[in-house]
């Protein structure tokens, strides 16, 4: 009710005040100010409805949430009221009100704002103008969307044309949504308008398009009575592409017996007809009834002549289409439609022309060892600890259904070679081509745990390595509870003397005085732990006196008395420099505060001595890595090693410090270099080149992965290249690698310090 009595008030004093505006002056509690008027077309559907006022005003000396009465008045004498609302005034008694105003030329002139509050003796006024109707209008911008993308036309405002080019031919032009930024208030092409979306600030709709014929955009201006140029909007669509071919095909081919799937890169070729022919090479024998196919193409579908089907390329489905190359030709025939509608052919054939080992294990008690097989280099190599030996080990092998011989006998896969030499093994191919690899198995130096020399009192022990009997003889007089105790044994060997079979014993340096009165037994374990060899020790004292020349000790008994004995060649104590492990460095690193997710790994690589630090306090995580830092990282990380190891690249000088890790890496088939000649000395690693080096030392060391992931297609997979393809997916499902923002995997992309750190100590546990 105070409210209804406000506002009559409001009204009754401001109808007195307009015909006195000119002269009079308000007396007041408030001053307002007019801070800012926003202007806007108010569109509904196509036609535009009036303008939408925002009025920004400051009540000086209003309260905080003081409910004021607003209103606005058209014209500033004899003022007609329009619009009256009560509005809250924030802490500083700023208010803020919307009026809507149609168009129209009785609309257009002077507006006045008039405020009121509870406690204020008179309302005050402020006044803002609204202009004629705009008589233009013009285009900003016109954009066409398909299925596949948005194509943004060329606008020339002085000749009033849109234009389109090279429009694909696959987007059909009979549907197509277009959107036009324009300060109109309708928009039509042809004969369709397209309606406003006033979220989006445009025009938008779907509208049918030919190639090459122009259309008219008509345009209406604020004033409906206004005339406004048109356009002319035309579209150039590429005329359809009427070959059709594969490229970058690669063959997939399934090993039941090591379960894994590979890859092989086709040859491609046309005939003299125009046909197109892919040749895969295959080393032995595969199950040719399930193979997969991934592609690059021109055309619109590829099919499979034998089923009709179409062709899913294995990069683009987790279920591939299977192709079966085993009839008598090992050809599958496939057909290509062309974007014009044509059919053209290729024809994909794979044959063995080599052979090679795909996986070399020797089975031995405590499990069996996978040896590394190295088929560019032709060798194989294991090693197997101290206790198995190198005799009768049974090799078990896969060489893609081949069968090695051996001094030309044949050799079954679970046949025993002795390995005190290393072996020969040829595997043949179906064209009867022999293959040579050098197999070698050595013994692995940490499990070793023999006892090579014994000496008591200065005489030199006889040990049996059979029996592990040791015997010696010390003068007669010698004392047997003080003799001197020393020995060698395997490098980092422990030794220890228990005066019993079972007894643990306890380490007793070399060169340490110790009681051999009655036999004891001195246990050897091999550096890694796993292997120990028990030896029974027997001093005895010889018959008779003591021979000219033997050398006179005294020591004391045990009433202090001195009391004479003889060692014969009493040796000096050697003196025994203890094998020191150097403490790990000291993590100093600074600025790893960007990459907190890689601290771990680079710690542990750092403390391995795989990779270092700038200085010692600046790591520089998000530094890029260069190939050959990357190569030796990998060489250093997988403990890789090659005998003699060289390369002929180009950039790659024989007195370069990373001479010899690239020249392990290509050995060893892990890199290959630029295609070019050349290594890339210099260049930052890419992503998948990244992948595929650590895929390959991986694979060349025997590393399981274990496939924790879902296999990924990625937004940019067609940008991968085909030779990483596999090692992508591999290194992405094992959680090793992983993709970059919006579903990318960023295949040419650089990697950071603590990305190939992080990379490199998952991928080498």
């Amino acid at each position: 009710m105070k409210n209804a009595k406000r506002l009559i008030s409001l009204l009754t004093v401001v109808c007195m005040i307009f015909t006195l505006f000119s002269t009079v002056t308000f007396a007041a509690d408030y001053e307002l100010t007019i801070d800012s008027v926003k202007s806007d077309i108010v569109i509904e559907g196509s036609a535009a409805v009036g303008r939408k006022f925002v009025v920004t005003g400051t009540l000086a000396g209003a309260a905080a949430d003081e409910v004021v009465t607003v209103a606005l008045f058209k014209g500033t004498t004899s003022p007609e009221t329009k619009i009256v609302n009560a509005v809250k005034t924030n802490g500083e008694g700023v208010f803020t009100q919307t009026y809507i105003i149609p168009f129209g030329a009785e609309n257009n002139g002077d507006y006045m704002v008039v405020a009121n509050g509870p406690s204020a003796v008179a309302p005050v006024a402020a006044k803002f103008t609204m202009s004629a109707a705009k008589t233009t209008a013009t285009i900003t911008s016109l954009s066409v969307k398909n299925d596949r993308e948005v194509l943004t036309a060329t606008v020339d405002e002085t000749n009033k044309t849109i234009d389109i080019t090279d429009v694909p031919y696959k987007v059909n032009l009979g549907a197509i949504e277009v959107t036009v930024v324009s300060d109109a208030t309708s928009v039509k092409i042809g004969d369709k308008v397209l309606p406003y979306v006033a979220e989006k600030k445009a025009f938008i709709g779907t509208v049918s398009c030919v190639d090459e014929v122009a259309q008219t955009i008509t345009l209406s201006a604020e004033d409906p009575t206004a005339i406004v140029d048109t356009y002319t909007f035309t579209i150039d669509q590429i005329a359809a592409i009427n070959t059709a071919e594969l490229s970058d095909v690669m063959v997939a081919v399934y090993n039941e017996k090591t379960g894994n799937l590979r890859g092989f890169e086709a040859a491609l070729s046309v005939d003299g007809d125009g046909q197109q022919t892919a040749l895969v090479s295959l080393p032995g024998t595969f199950d040719l009834s399930k193979a997969y196919i991934t592609f690059g193409t021109t055309a619109v579908d590829v099919i499979d002549t034998m089923s009709g089907e179409s062709i899913v390329k294995f990069d683009e489905s987790t279920t591939p289409t299977e192709l079966d190359f085993s009839n008598d030709e090992k050809t599958v025939e496939l057909m290509l439609e062309a974007e014009s509608g044509d059919f053209h052919f290729c024809y994909i054939t794979i044959e063995t022309n080599s052979a090679e080992f795909a996986s070399v294990e020797l089975d031995v008690p405590g499990g069996p060892i996978t040896a590394t097989v190295n088929n560019a280099a032709k060798t194989i190599t294991a090693k197997v600890p101290a206790k198995v030996g190198l005799e009768d080990l049974s090799v078990v092998y896969d060489a893609y259904g081949a069968e090695a011989t051996v001094d030309g006998y044949s050799f079954a896969s679970g046949d025993t070679l002795d390995f005190d030499t290393p072996k020969t093994l040829v595997l043949t191919d179906d064209k009867g081509i022999d293959y040579e690899y050098t197999m070698k198995v050595t013994v692995d130096p940490a499990s070793v745990a023999t006892l090579y020399s014994v000496k008591v009192a200065g005489k030199e022990a006889t040990i049996d390595q059979t029996t592990k009997q040791v015997t010696v003889e010390v003068p007669a007089t010698a004392k047997l509870t003080s003799l001197i105790f020393a020995y060698t044994v395997a490098d980092g060997a422990e030794l220890r003397v228990a005066n019993s079979a079972s007894a643990a014993g306890t380490v007793v340096a070399s060169g340490t005085e110790y009681n051999f009165s009655a036999p004891k037994y001195l246990k050897v374990k091999s550096a890694d732990g796993k292997t120990t060899y028990t030896y029974t020790l027997t001093v005895t004292q010889a018959e008779g006196a003591p021979s000219e020349g033997d050398t006179v000790t005294q020591k004391p008994d045990n009433n202090g008395k001195e009391d004479s004995f003889i060692v014969a060649d009493k040796p000096t104590p050697p003196v025994i420099t203890p094998i020191v492990t150097p403490p790990a460095p000291a993590i100093t690193f600074t600025d790893l505060g960007t990459a907190e997710w890689a601290v771990e790994s680079i710690t542990n690589l750092v403390k391995k001595g795989v990779i270092s630090g700038r200085s010692e306090t600046i790591f520089d995580p998000d530094g890029l890595i260069t190939r050959e830092e990357y190569a030796k990282m990998l060489v250093l990380a997988f403990g890789l090693t090659a005998e003699n190891a060289t390369c002929d690249f180009a950039d790659v000088p024989a007195d370069a410090w990373y001479y010899e890790y690239v020249a392990i890496a290509a050995q060893r088939g892990i890199v290959n270099g630029m295609g070019n000649g050349n290594f890339g000395v210099g260049s930052t690693i890419t992503r998948q080149d990244m992948a595929v080096m650590t895929y390959r030392a991986a694979m060349a060391t025997g590393k399981a992965m274990d496939m924790v992931n879902e296999a990924i297609t990625f937004a940019d997979n067609a940008d991968i290249a085909t030779y990483a393809a596999e090692a992508v997916t591999v290194m992405q499902r094992a959680g090793i690698i992983n993709g970059m923002g919006g579903n990318t995997f960023a295949p040419t992309g650089t990697a950071t310090r603590a990305q190939a750190a992080k990379i490199m100590d998952m991928a080498s546990k």
